[in-house]
């Protein structure tokens, strides 16, 4: 089977590999021709555009870069508010946190991506950033509030035939020889269609030479099931290691599930409690002593898992023989569980 994997991985890198056009083409980073900066006190304003001049039918990107100490709180201006609706409009835009950089200093950097609306020209209005600080001394006192503004940038926006040259149209081109461009894509594809169809053929035949497995039920007592975990169990050794807690656990997981086998009653899942409710269900192949001792015996567990008694080793071997008596008292030779398909008679312990 690996051989047929290796031959599909190549198939399908062939066909990938056959279109000459799907390449991955990795972003640039955007350079910008206009930069200018604007500086008050604590504020550093640069404003970048990444043209001055562009065509309607393009995009126009406009970035605007602030450091200040990281002690003032900055409020940046509406960048709606400085452009004309009729001239340029926002199509998207980036405006994380601030970032910290070196003198304690903090960066916005914003960058909108505008699209021009009308040939003509476009003016990107005054910006007032205001600033102050973030934590006054005194609490009644109110932080001086700056400010700084910027000043106007005009932008040309033209026609598509504004910007184009005579120099710009190129011949038409000769007859393209249609049979040599597709030649060796053609070959590429004809070797992948190859290759699977020999996959194909190494499939039939793997299927053809397997046989069907036939799942075979394996039956056990549920009584016979609960004798060998139990059995198990004391092989374990736990009582003499001292581990009566996991002694316990699997002591009581293993007559639950006998119960669940036993009586089609879901004991694993329940609580003691849960249990002993549901248990009127099976009071008539129950009798009273029956349900005292599994009543006793599960509210004894249930007290050494949690911590609330901390019995010695020859109550531990009293419980397994009280297991042991209910078990024989109530053992049924027409419960019979499937062992190969059932959690509970496989890992009970």
């Amino acid at each position: 089977m690996k051989k047929i994997y290796m031959l599909l991985m190549i198939c399908c890198l062939l066909i990938v590999g056959c279109d000459e056009n799907n390449t991955n083409k990795i972003p640039t980073e955007t350079k910008y021709e206009f930069q200018k900066q604007f500086s008050k006190d604590d504020l550093d304003i640069t404003i970048y555009l990444e043209k001055t001049s562009v065509s309607v039918t393009d995009t126009l990107k406009l970035k605007i870069q602030a450091t200040i100490p990281e002690k003032f709180n900055l409020t940046f201006p509406e960048i709606n508010d400085a452009l004309d609706e009729y001239e340029l409009d926002i199509i998207s835009e980036d405006t994380p946190g601030p970032r910290l950089g070196n003198n304690s200093n903090k960066t916005y950097t914003y960058i909108y991506t505008l699209e021009p609306i009308l040939e003509g020209s476009a003016t990107i209005k005054p910006m007032e950033f205001s600033w102050q600080l973030a934590v006054v001394d005194d609490i009644t006192a109110t932080a001086k509030v700056y400010t700084l503004s910027t000043e106007a940038i005009e932008i040309t926006i033209t026609t598509p035939l504004e910007n184009a040259n005579a120099d710009d149209i190129a011949d038409i081109k000769g007859v393209v020889d249609l049979k040599t461009k597709f030649k060796l894509q053609w070959f590429h594809y004809a070797i992948a269609i190859g290759l699977l169809f020999i996959i194909l053929l190494l499939i039939l035949r793997t299927r053809k030479g397997e046989k069907a497995i036939i799942y075979k039920p394996v039956y056990k007592t549920a009584h016979a099931i609960a004798y060998d975990q139990l059995a198990q169990l004391e092989a374990r050794g736990l009582i003499n290691e001292g581990k009566l807690k996991e002694f316990y656990e699997s002591l009581s997981y293993i007559l639950r599930w006998y119960i669940e086998y036993r009586f089609k009653l879901r004991a694993p899942e329940m609580t003691t409690e849960e249990f002993l409710r549901e248990a009127v269900d099976i009071a008539n192949e129950l009798n009273n002593n029956h349900t005292d001792r599994l009543k006793d015996f599960l509210v004894h567990c249930d007290m050494v898992k949690f911590a609330r008694y901390q019995p010695d080793a020859s109550e531990a071997d009293k419980s397994v023989l009280l297991a042991k008596t209910f078990i024989d008292s109530t053992a049924n030779d027409e419960c019979l569980v499937d062992i190969g398909m059932n959690k509970g008679a496989k890992d009970a312990i």
